[in-house]
């Protein structure tokens, strides 16, 4: 089911933005981590930032940091209940609208940042070893660290648990971009 509206004027681009999502959930979200009520961030955030790769590759960096910025800076720094974190189990969840926050912005933020940390070329080297090694099982923050630590000579252990615990502290702050 796609909304008419995507069709038609200044939404027609967002017509292509689920397009692509869907098909990374689709293909990401059931390869590996196929938990989604334990591991939502896995068939979440992992297409988003996915998404953003495209639009890089598409449009450029700048672009995409442009997108990146205007879908999720204000999810960074809205104060939500519940002591959400990226990989929270779905059921932690109040409504879809925290979810999207949380888990869609938030975690593609986090993992833009994991990979600005270990440089584009681990990263999407980290996401293949990881998509490998775990097809068809079930996996988590754990495994994705591992994958990542196996595809290069420093551990990342660090980095990417760091930014899927901290990505909340800028909550209420006057972060005005990425850079």
């Amino acid at each position: 089911w796609i909304p008419e509206a995507l069709y038609e004027g200044k939404n027609k681009g967002a017509l292509e933005r689920e397009v692509v999502f869907r098909l990374a959930q689709q293909y990401f979200g059931m390869a590996a981590g196929n938990d989604p009520a334990q591991a939502p961030w896995l068939s979440v955030s992992v297409p988003e930032m996915l998404y953003y790769q495209y639009i890089e590759a598409r449009e450029g960096y700048d672009n995409m940091l442009g997108q990146l910025n205007e879908d999720c800076l204000s999810a960074l720094v809205m104060t939500l209940p519940g002591g959400y974190s990226v990989d929270s189990p779905l059921a932690a969840f109040y409504d879809s609208a925290d979810f999207e926050i949380v888990v869609r912005h938030r975690g593609a933020a986090a993992l833009y940042q994991i990979r600005e940390g270990m440089g584009t070329e681990n990263f999407l080297a980290g996401l293949r070893e990881f998509y490998e090694v775990y097809n068809g099982r079930i996996a988590g923050l754990q495994e994705f660290v591992s994958a990542f630590n196996a595809v290069s000579d420093r551990a990342w252990d660090m980095l990417i648990v760091d930014w899927f615990y901290t990505i909340d502290e800028y909550q209420g702050t006057t972060t005005s971009f990425f850079q």
